[in-house]
């Protein structure tokens, strides 16, 4: 069948069409589009690609912003439990706003999507609650909801032990308590600390001096 292709120029189709697409998931989908199986399909594809023309010449057809590929938060979120980004929910989140922006397209010229328009913002519900866990710059609000206000109750609860664990090592001269993202660590700035039993965290705040995470206090940043 392949070989029936090449004088359709069907290589071309692909890179023509994953050039057209607006997301890394469509561009996927183009380089791997295969002839449809039987006449059913074909005539299903053909109207809605008659229907794409149409709309297309009369002006009215969408304008697609890039879009950033959430398929690895899809997978990420197919275990339970897990945990995502803020980055990961905005970009979710801005996926499912267009889904709800082509709906009023596809019912106009139902043939663009043969499944139904409801698939596009199917989960339109999500948005208020992604909306209220997140601020404009993407990052996780504490207050978002009940269960985000009592993990950083315990989060905080946690960073306390953690910094008063690191007091007695705090009466050196230069000293200080750095947070190297969710750990503590000591920062010497002028260096030294080799009398310390620990973890070494790469330089200190301007690539000056060195962290260093006590032992015993693994356990606790870990948790």
């Amino acid at each position: 069948m392949q070989a029936d292709l090449k004088p359709l120029e069907f290589d071309g189709i692909r890179r023509l069409l994953e050039k057209l697409c607006a997301t890394p998931f469509g561009a996927e989908s183009a380089r791997n589009i295969e002839p449809a199986p039987n006449i059913h399909v074909a005539r299903r594809l053909q109207e809605a690609v008659t229907a794409a023309r149409f709309g297309l010449d009369s002006g009215e057809g969408p304008i697609l912003p890039d879009l950033p590929d959430i398929r690895p938060a899809l997978r990420q979120v197919a275990a339970a439990g897990s945990a995502l980004a803020g980055t990961a929910f905005r970009n979710l989140a801005r996926v499912i706003r267009v889904g709800e922006q082509l709906r009023p397209y596809v019912e106009k010229r139902p043939a663009l999507l043969p499944t139904g328009p409801e698939r596009l913002d199917a989960a339109a519900d999500l948005l208020p609650a992604i909306d209220a866990a997140l601020l404009p710059n993407g990052q996780v609000r504490e207050d978002g909801n009940d269960t985000l206000r009592g993990l950083h109750r315990e989060l905080k609860a946690a960073r306390q032990g953690v910094q008063e664990g690191l007091q007695p090592w705090l009466r050196e001269p230069g000293v200080k308590v750095h947070w190297a993202g969710q750990r503590a660590c000591l920062h010497f700035p002028q260096g030294g600390g080799e009398q310390i039993r620990g973890v070494r965290r790469g330089s200190g705040p301007g690539g000056h001096g060195i962290l260093i995470e006590p032992m015993e206090l693994v356990a606790a940043n870990n948790r």
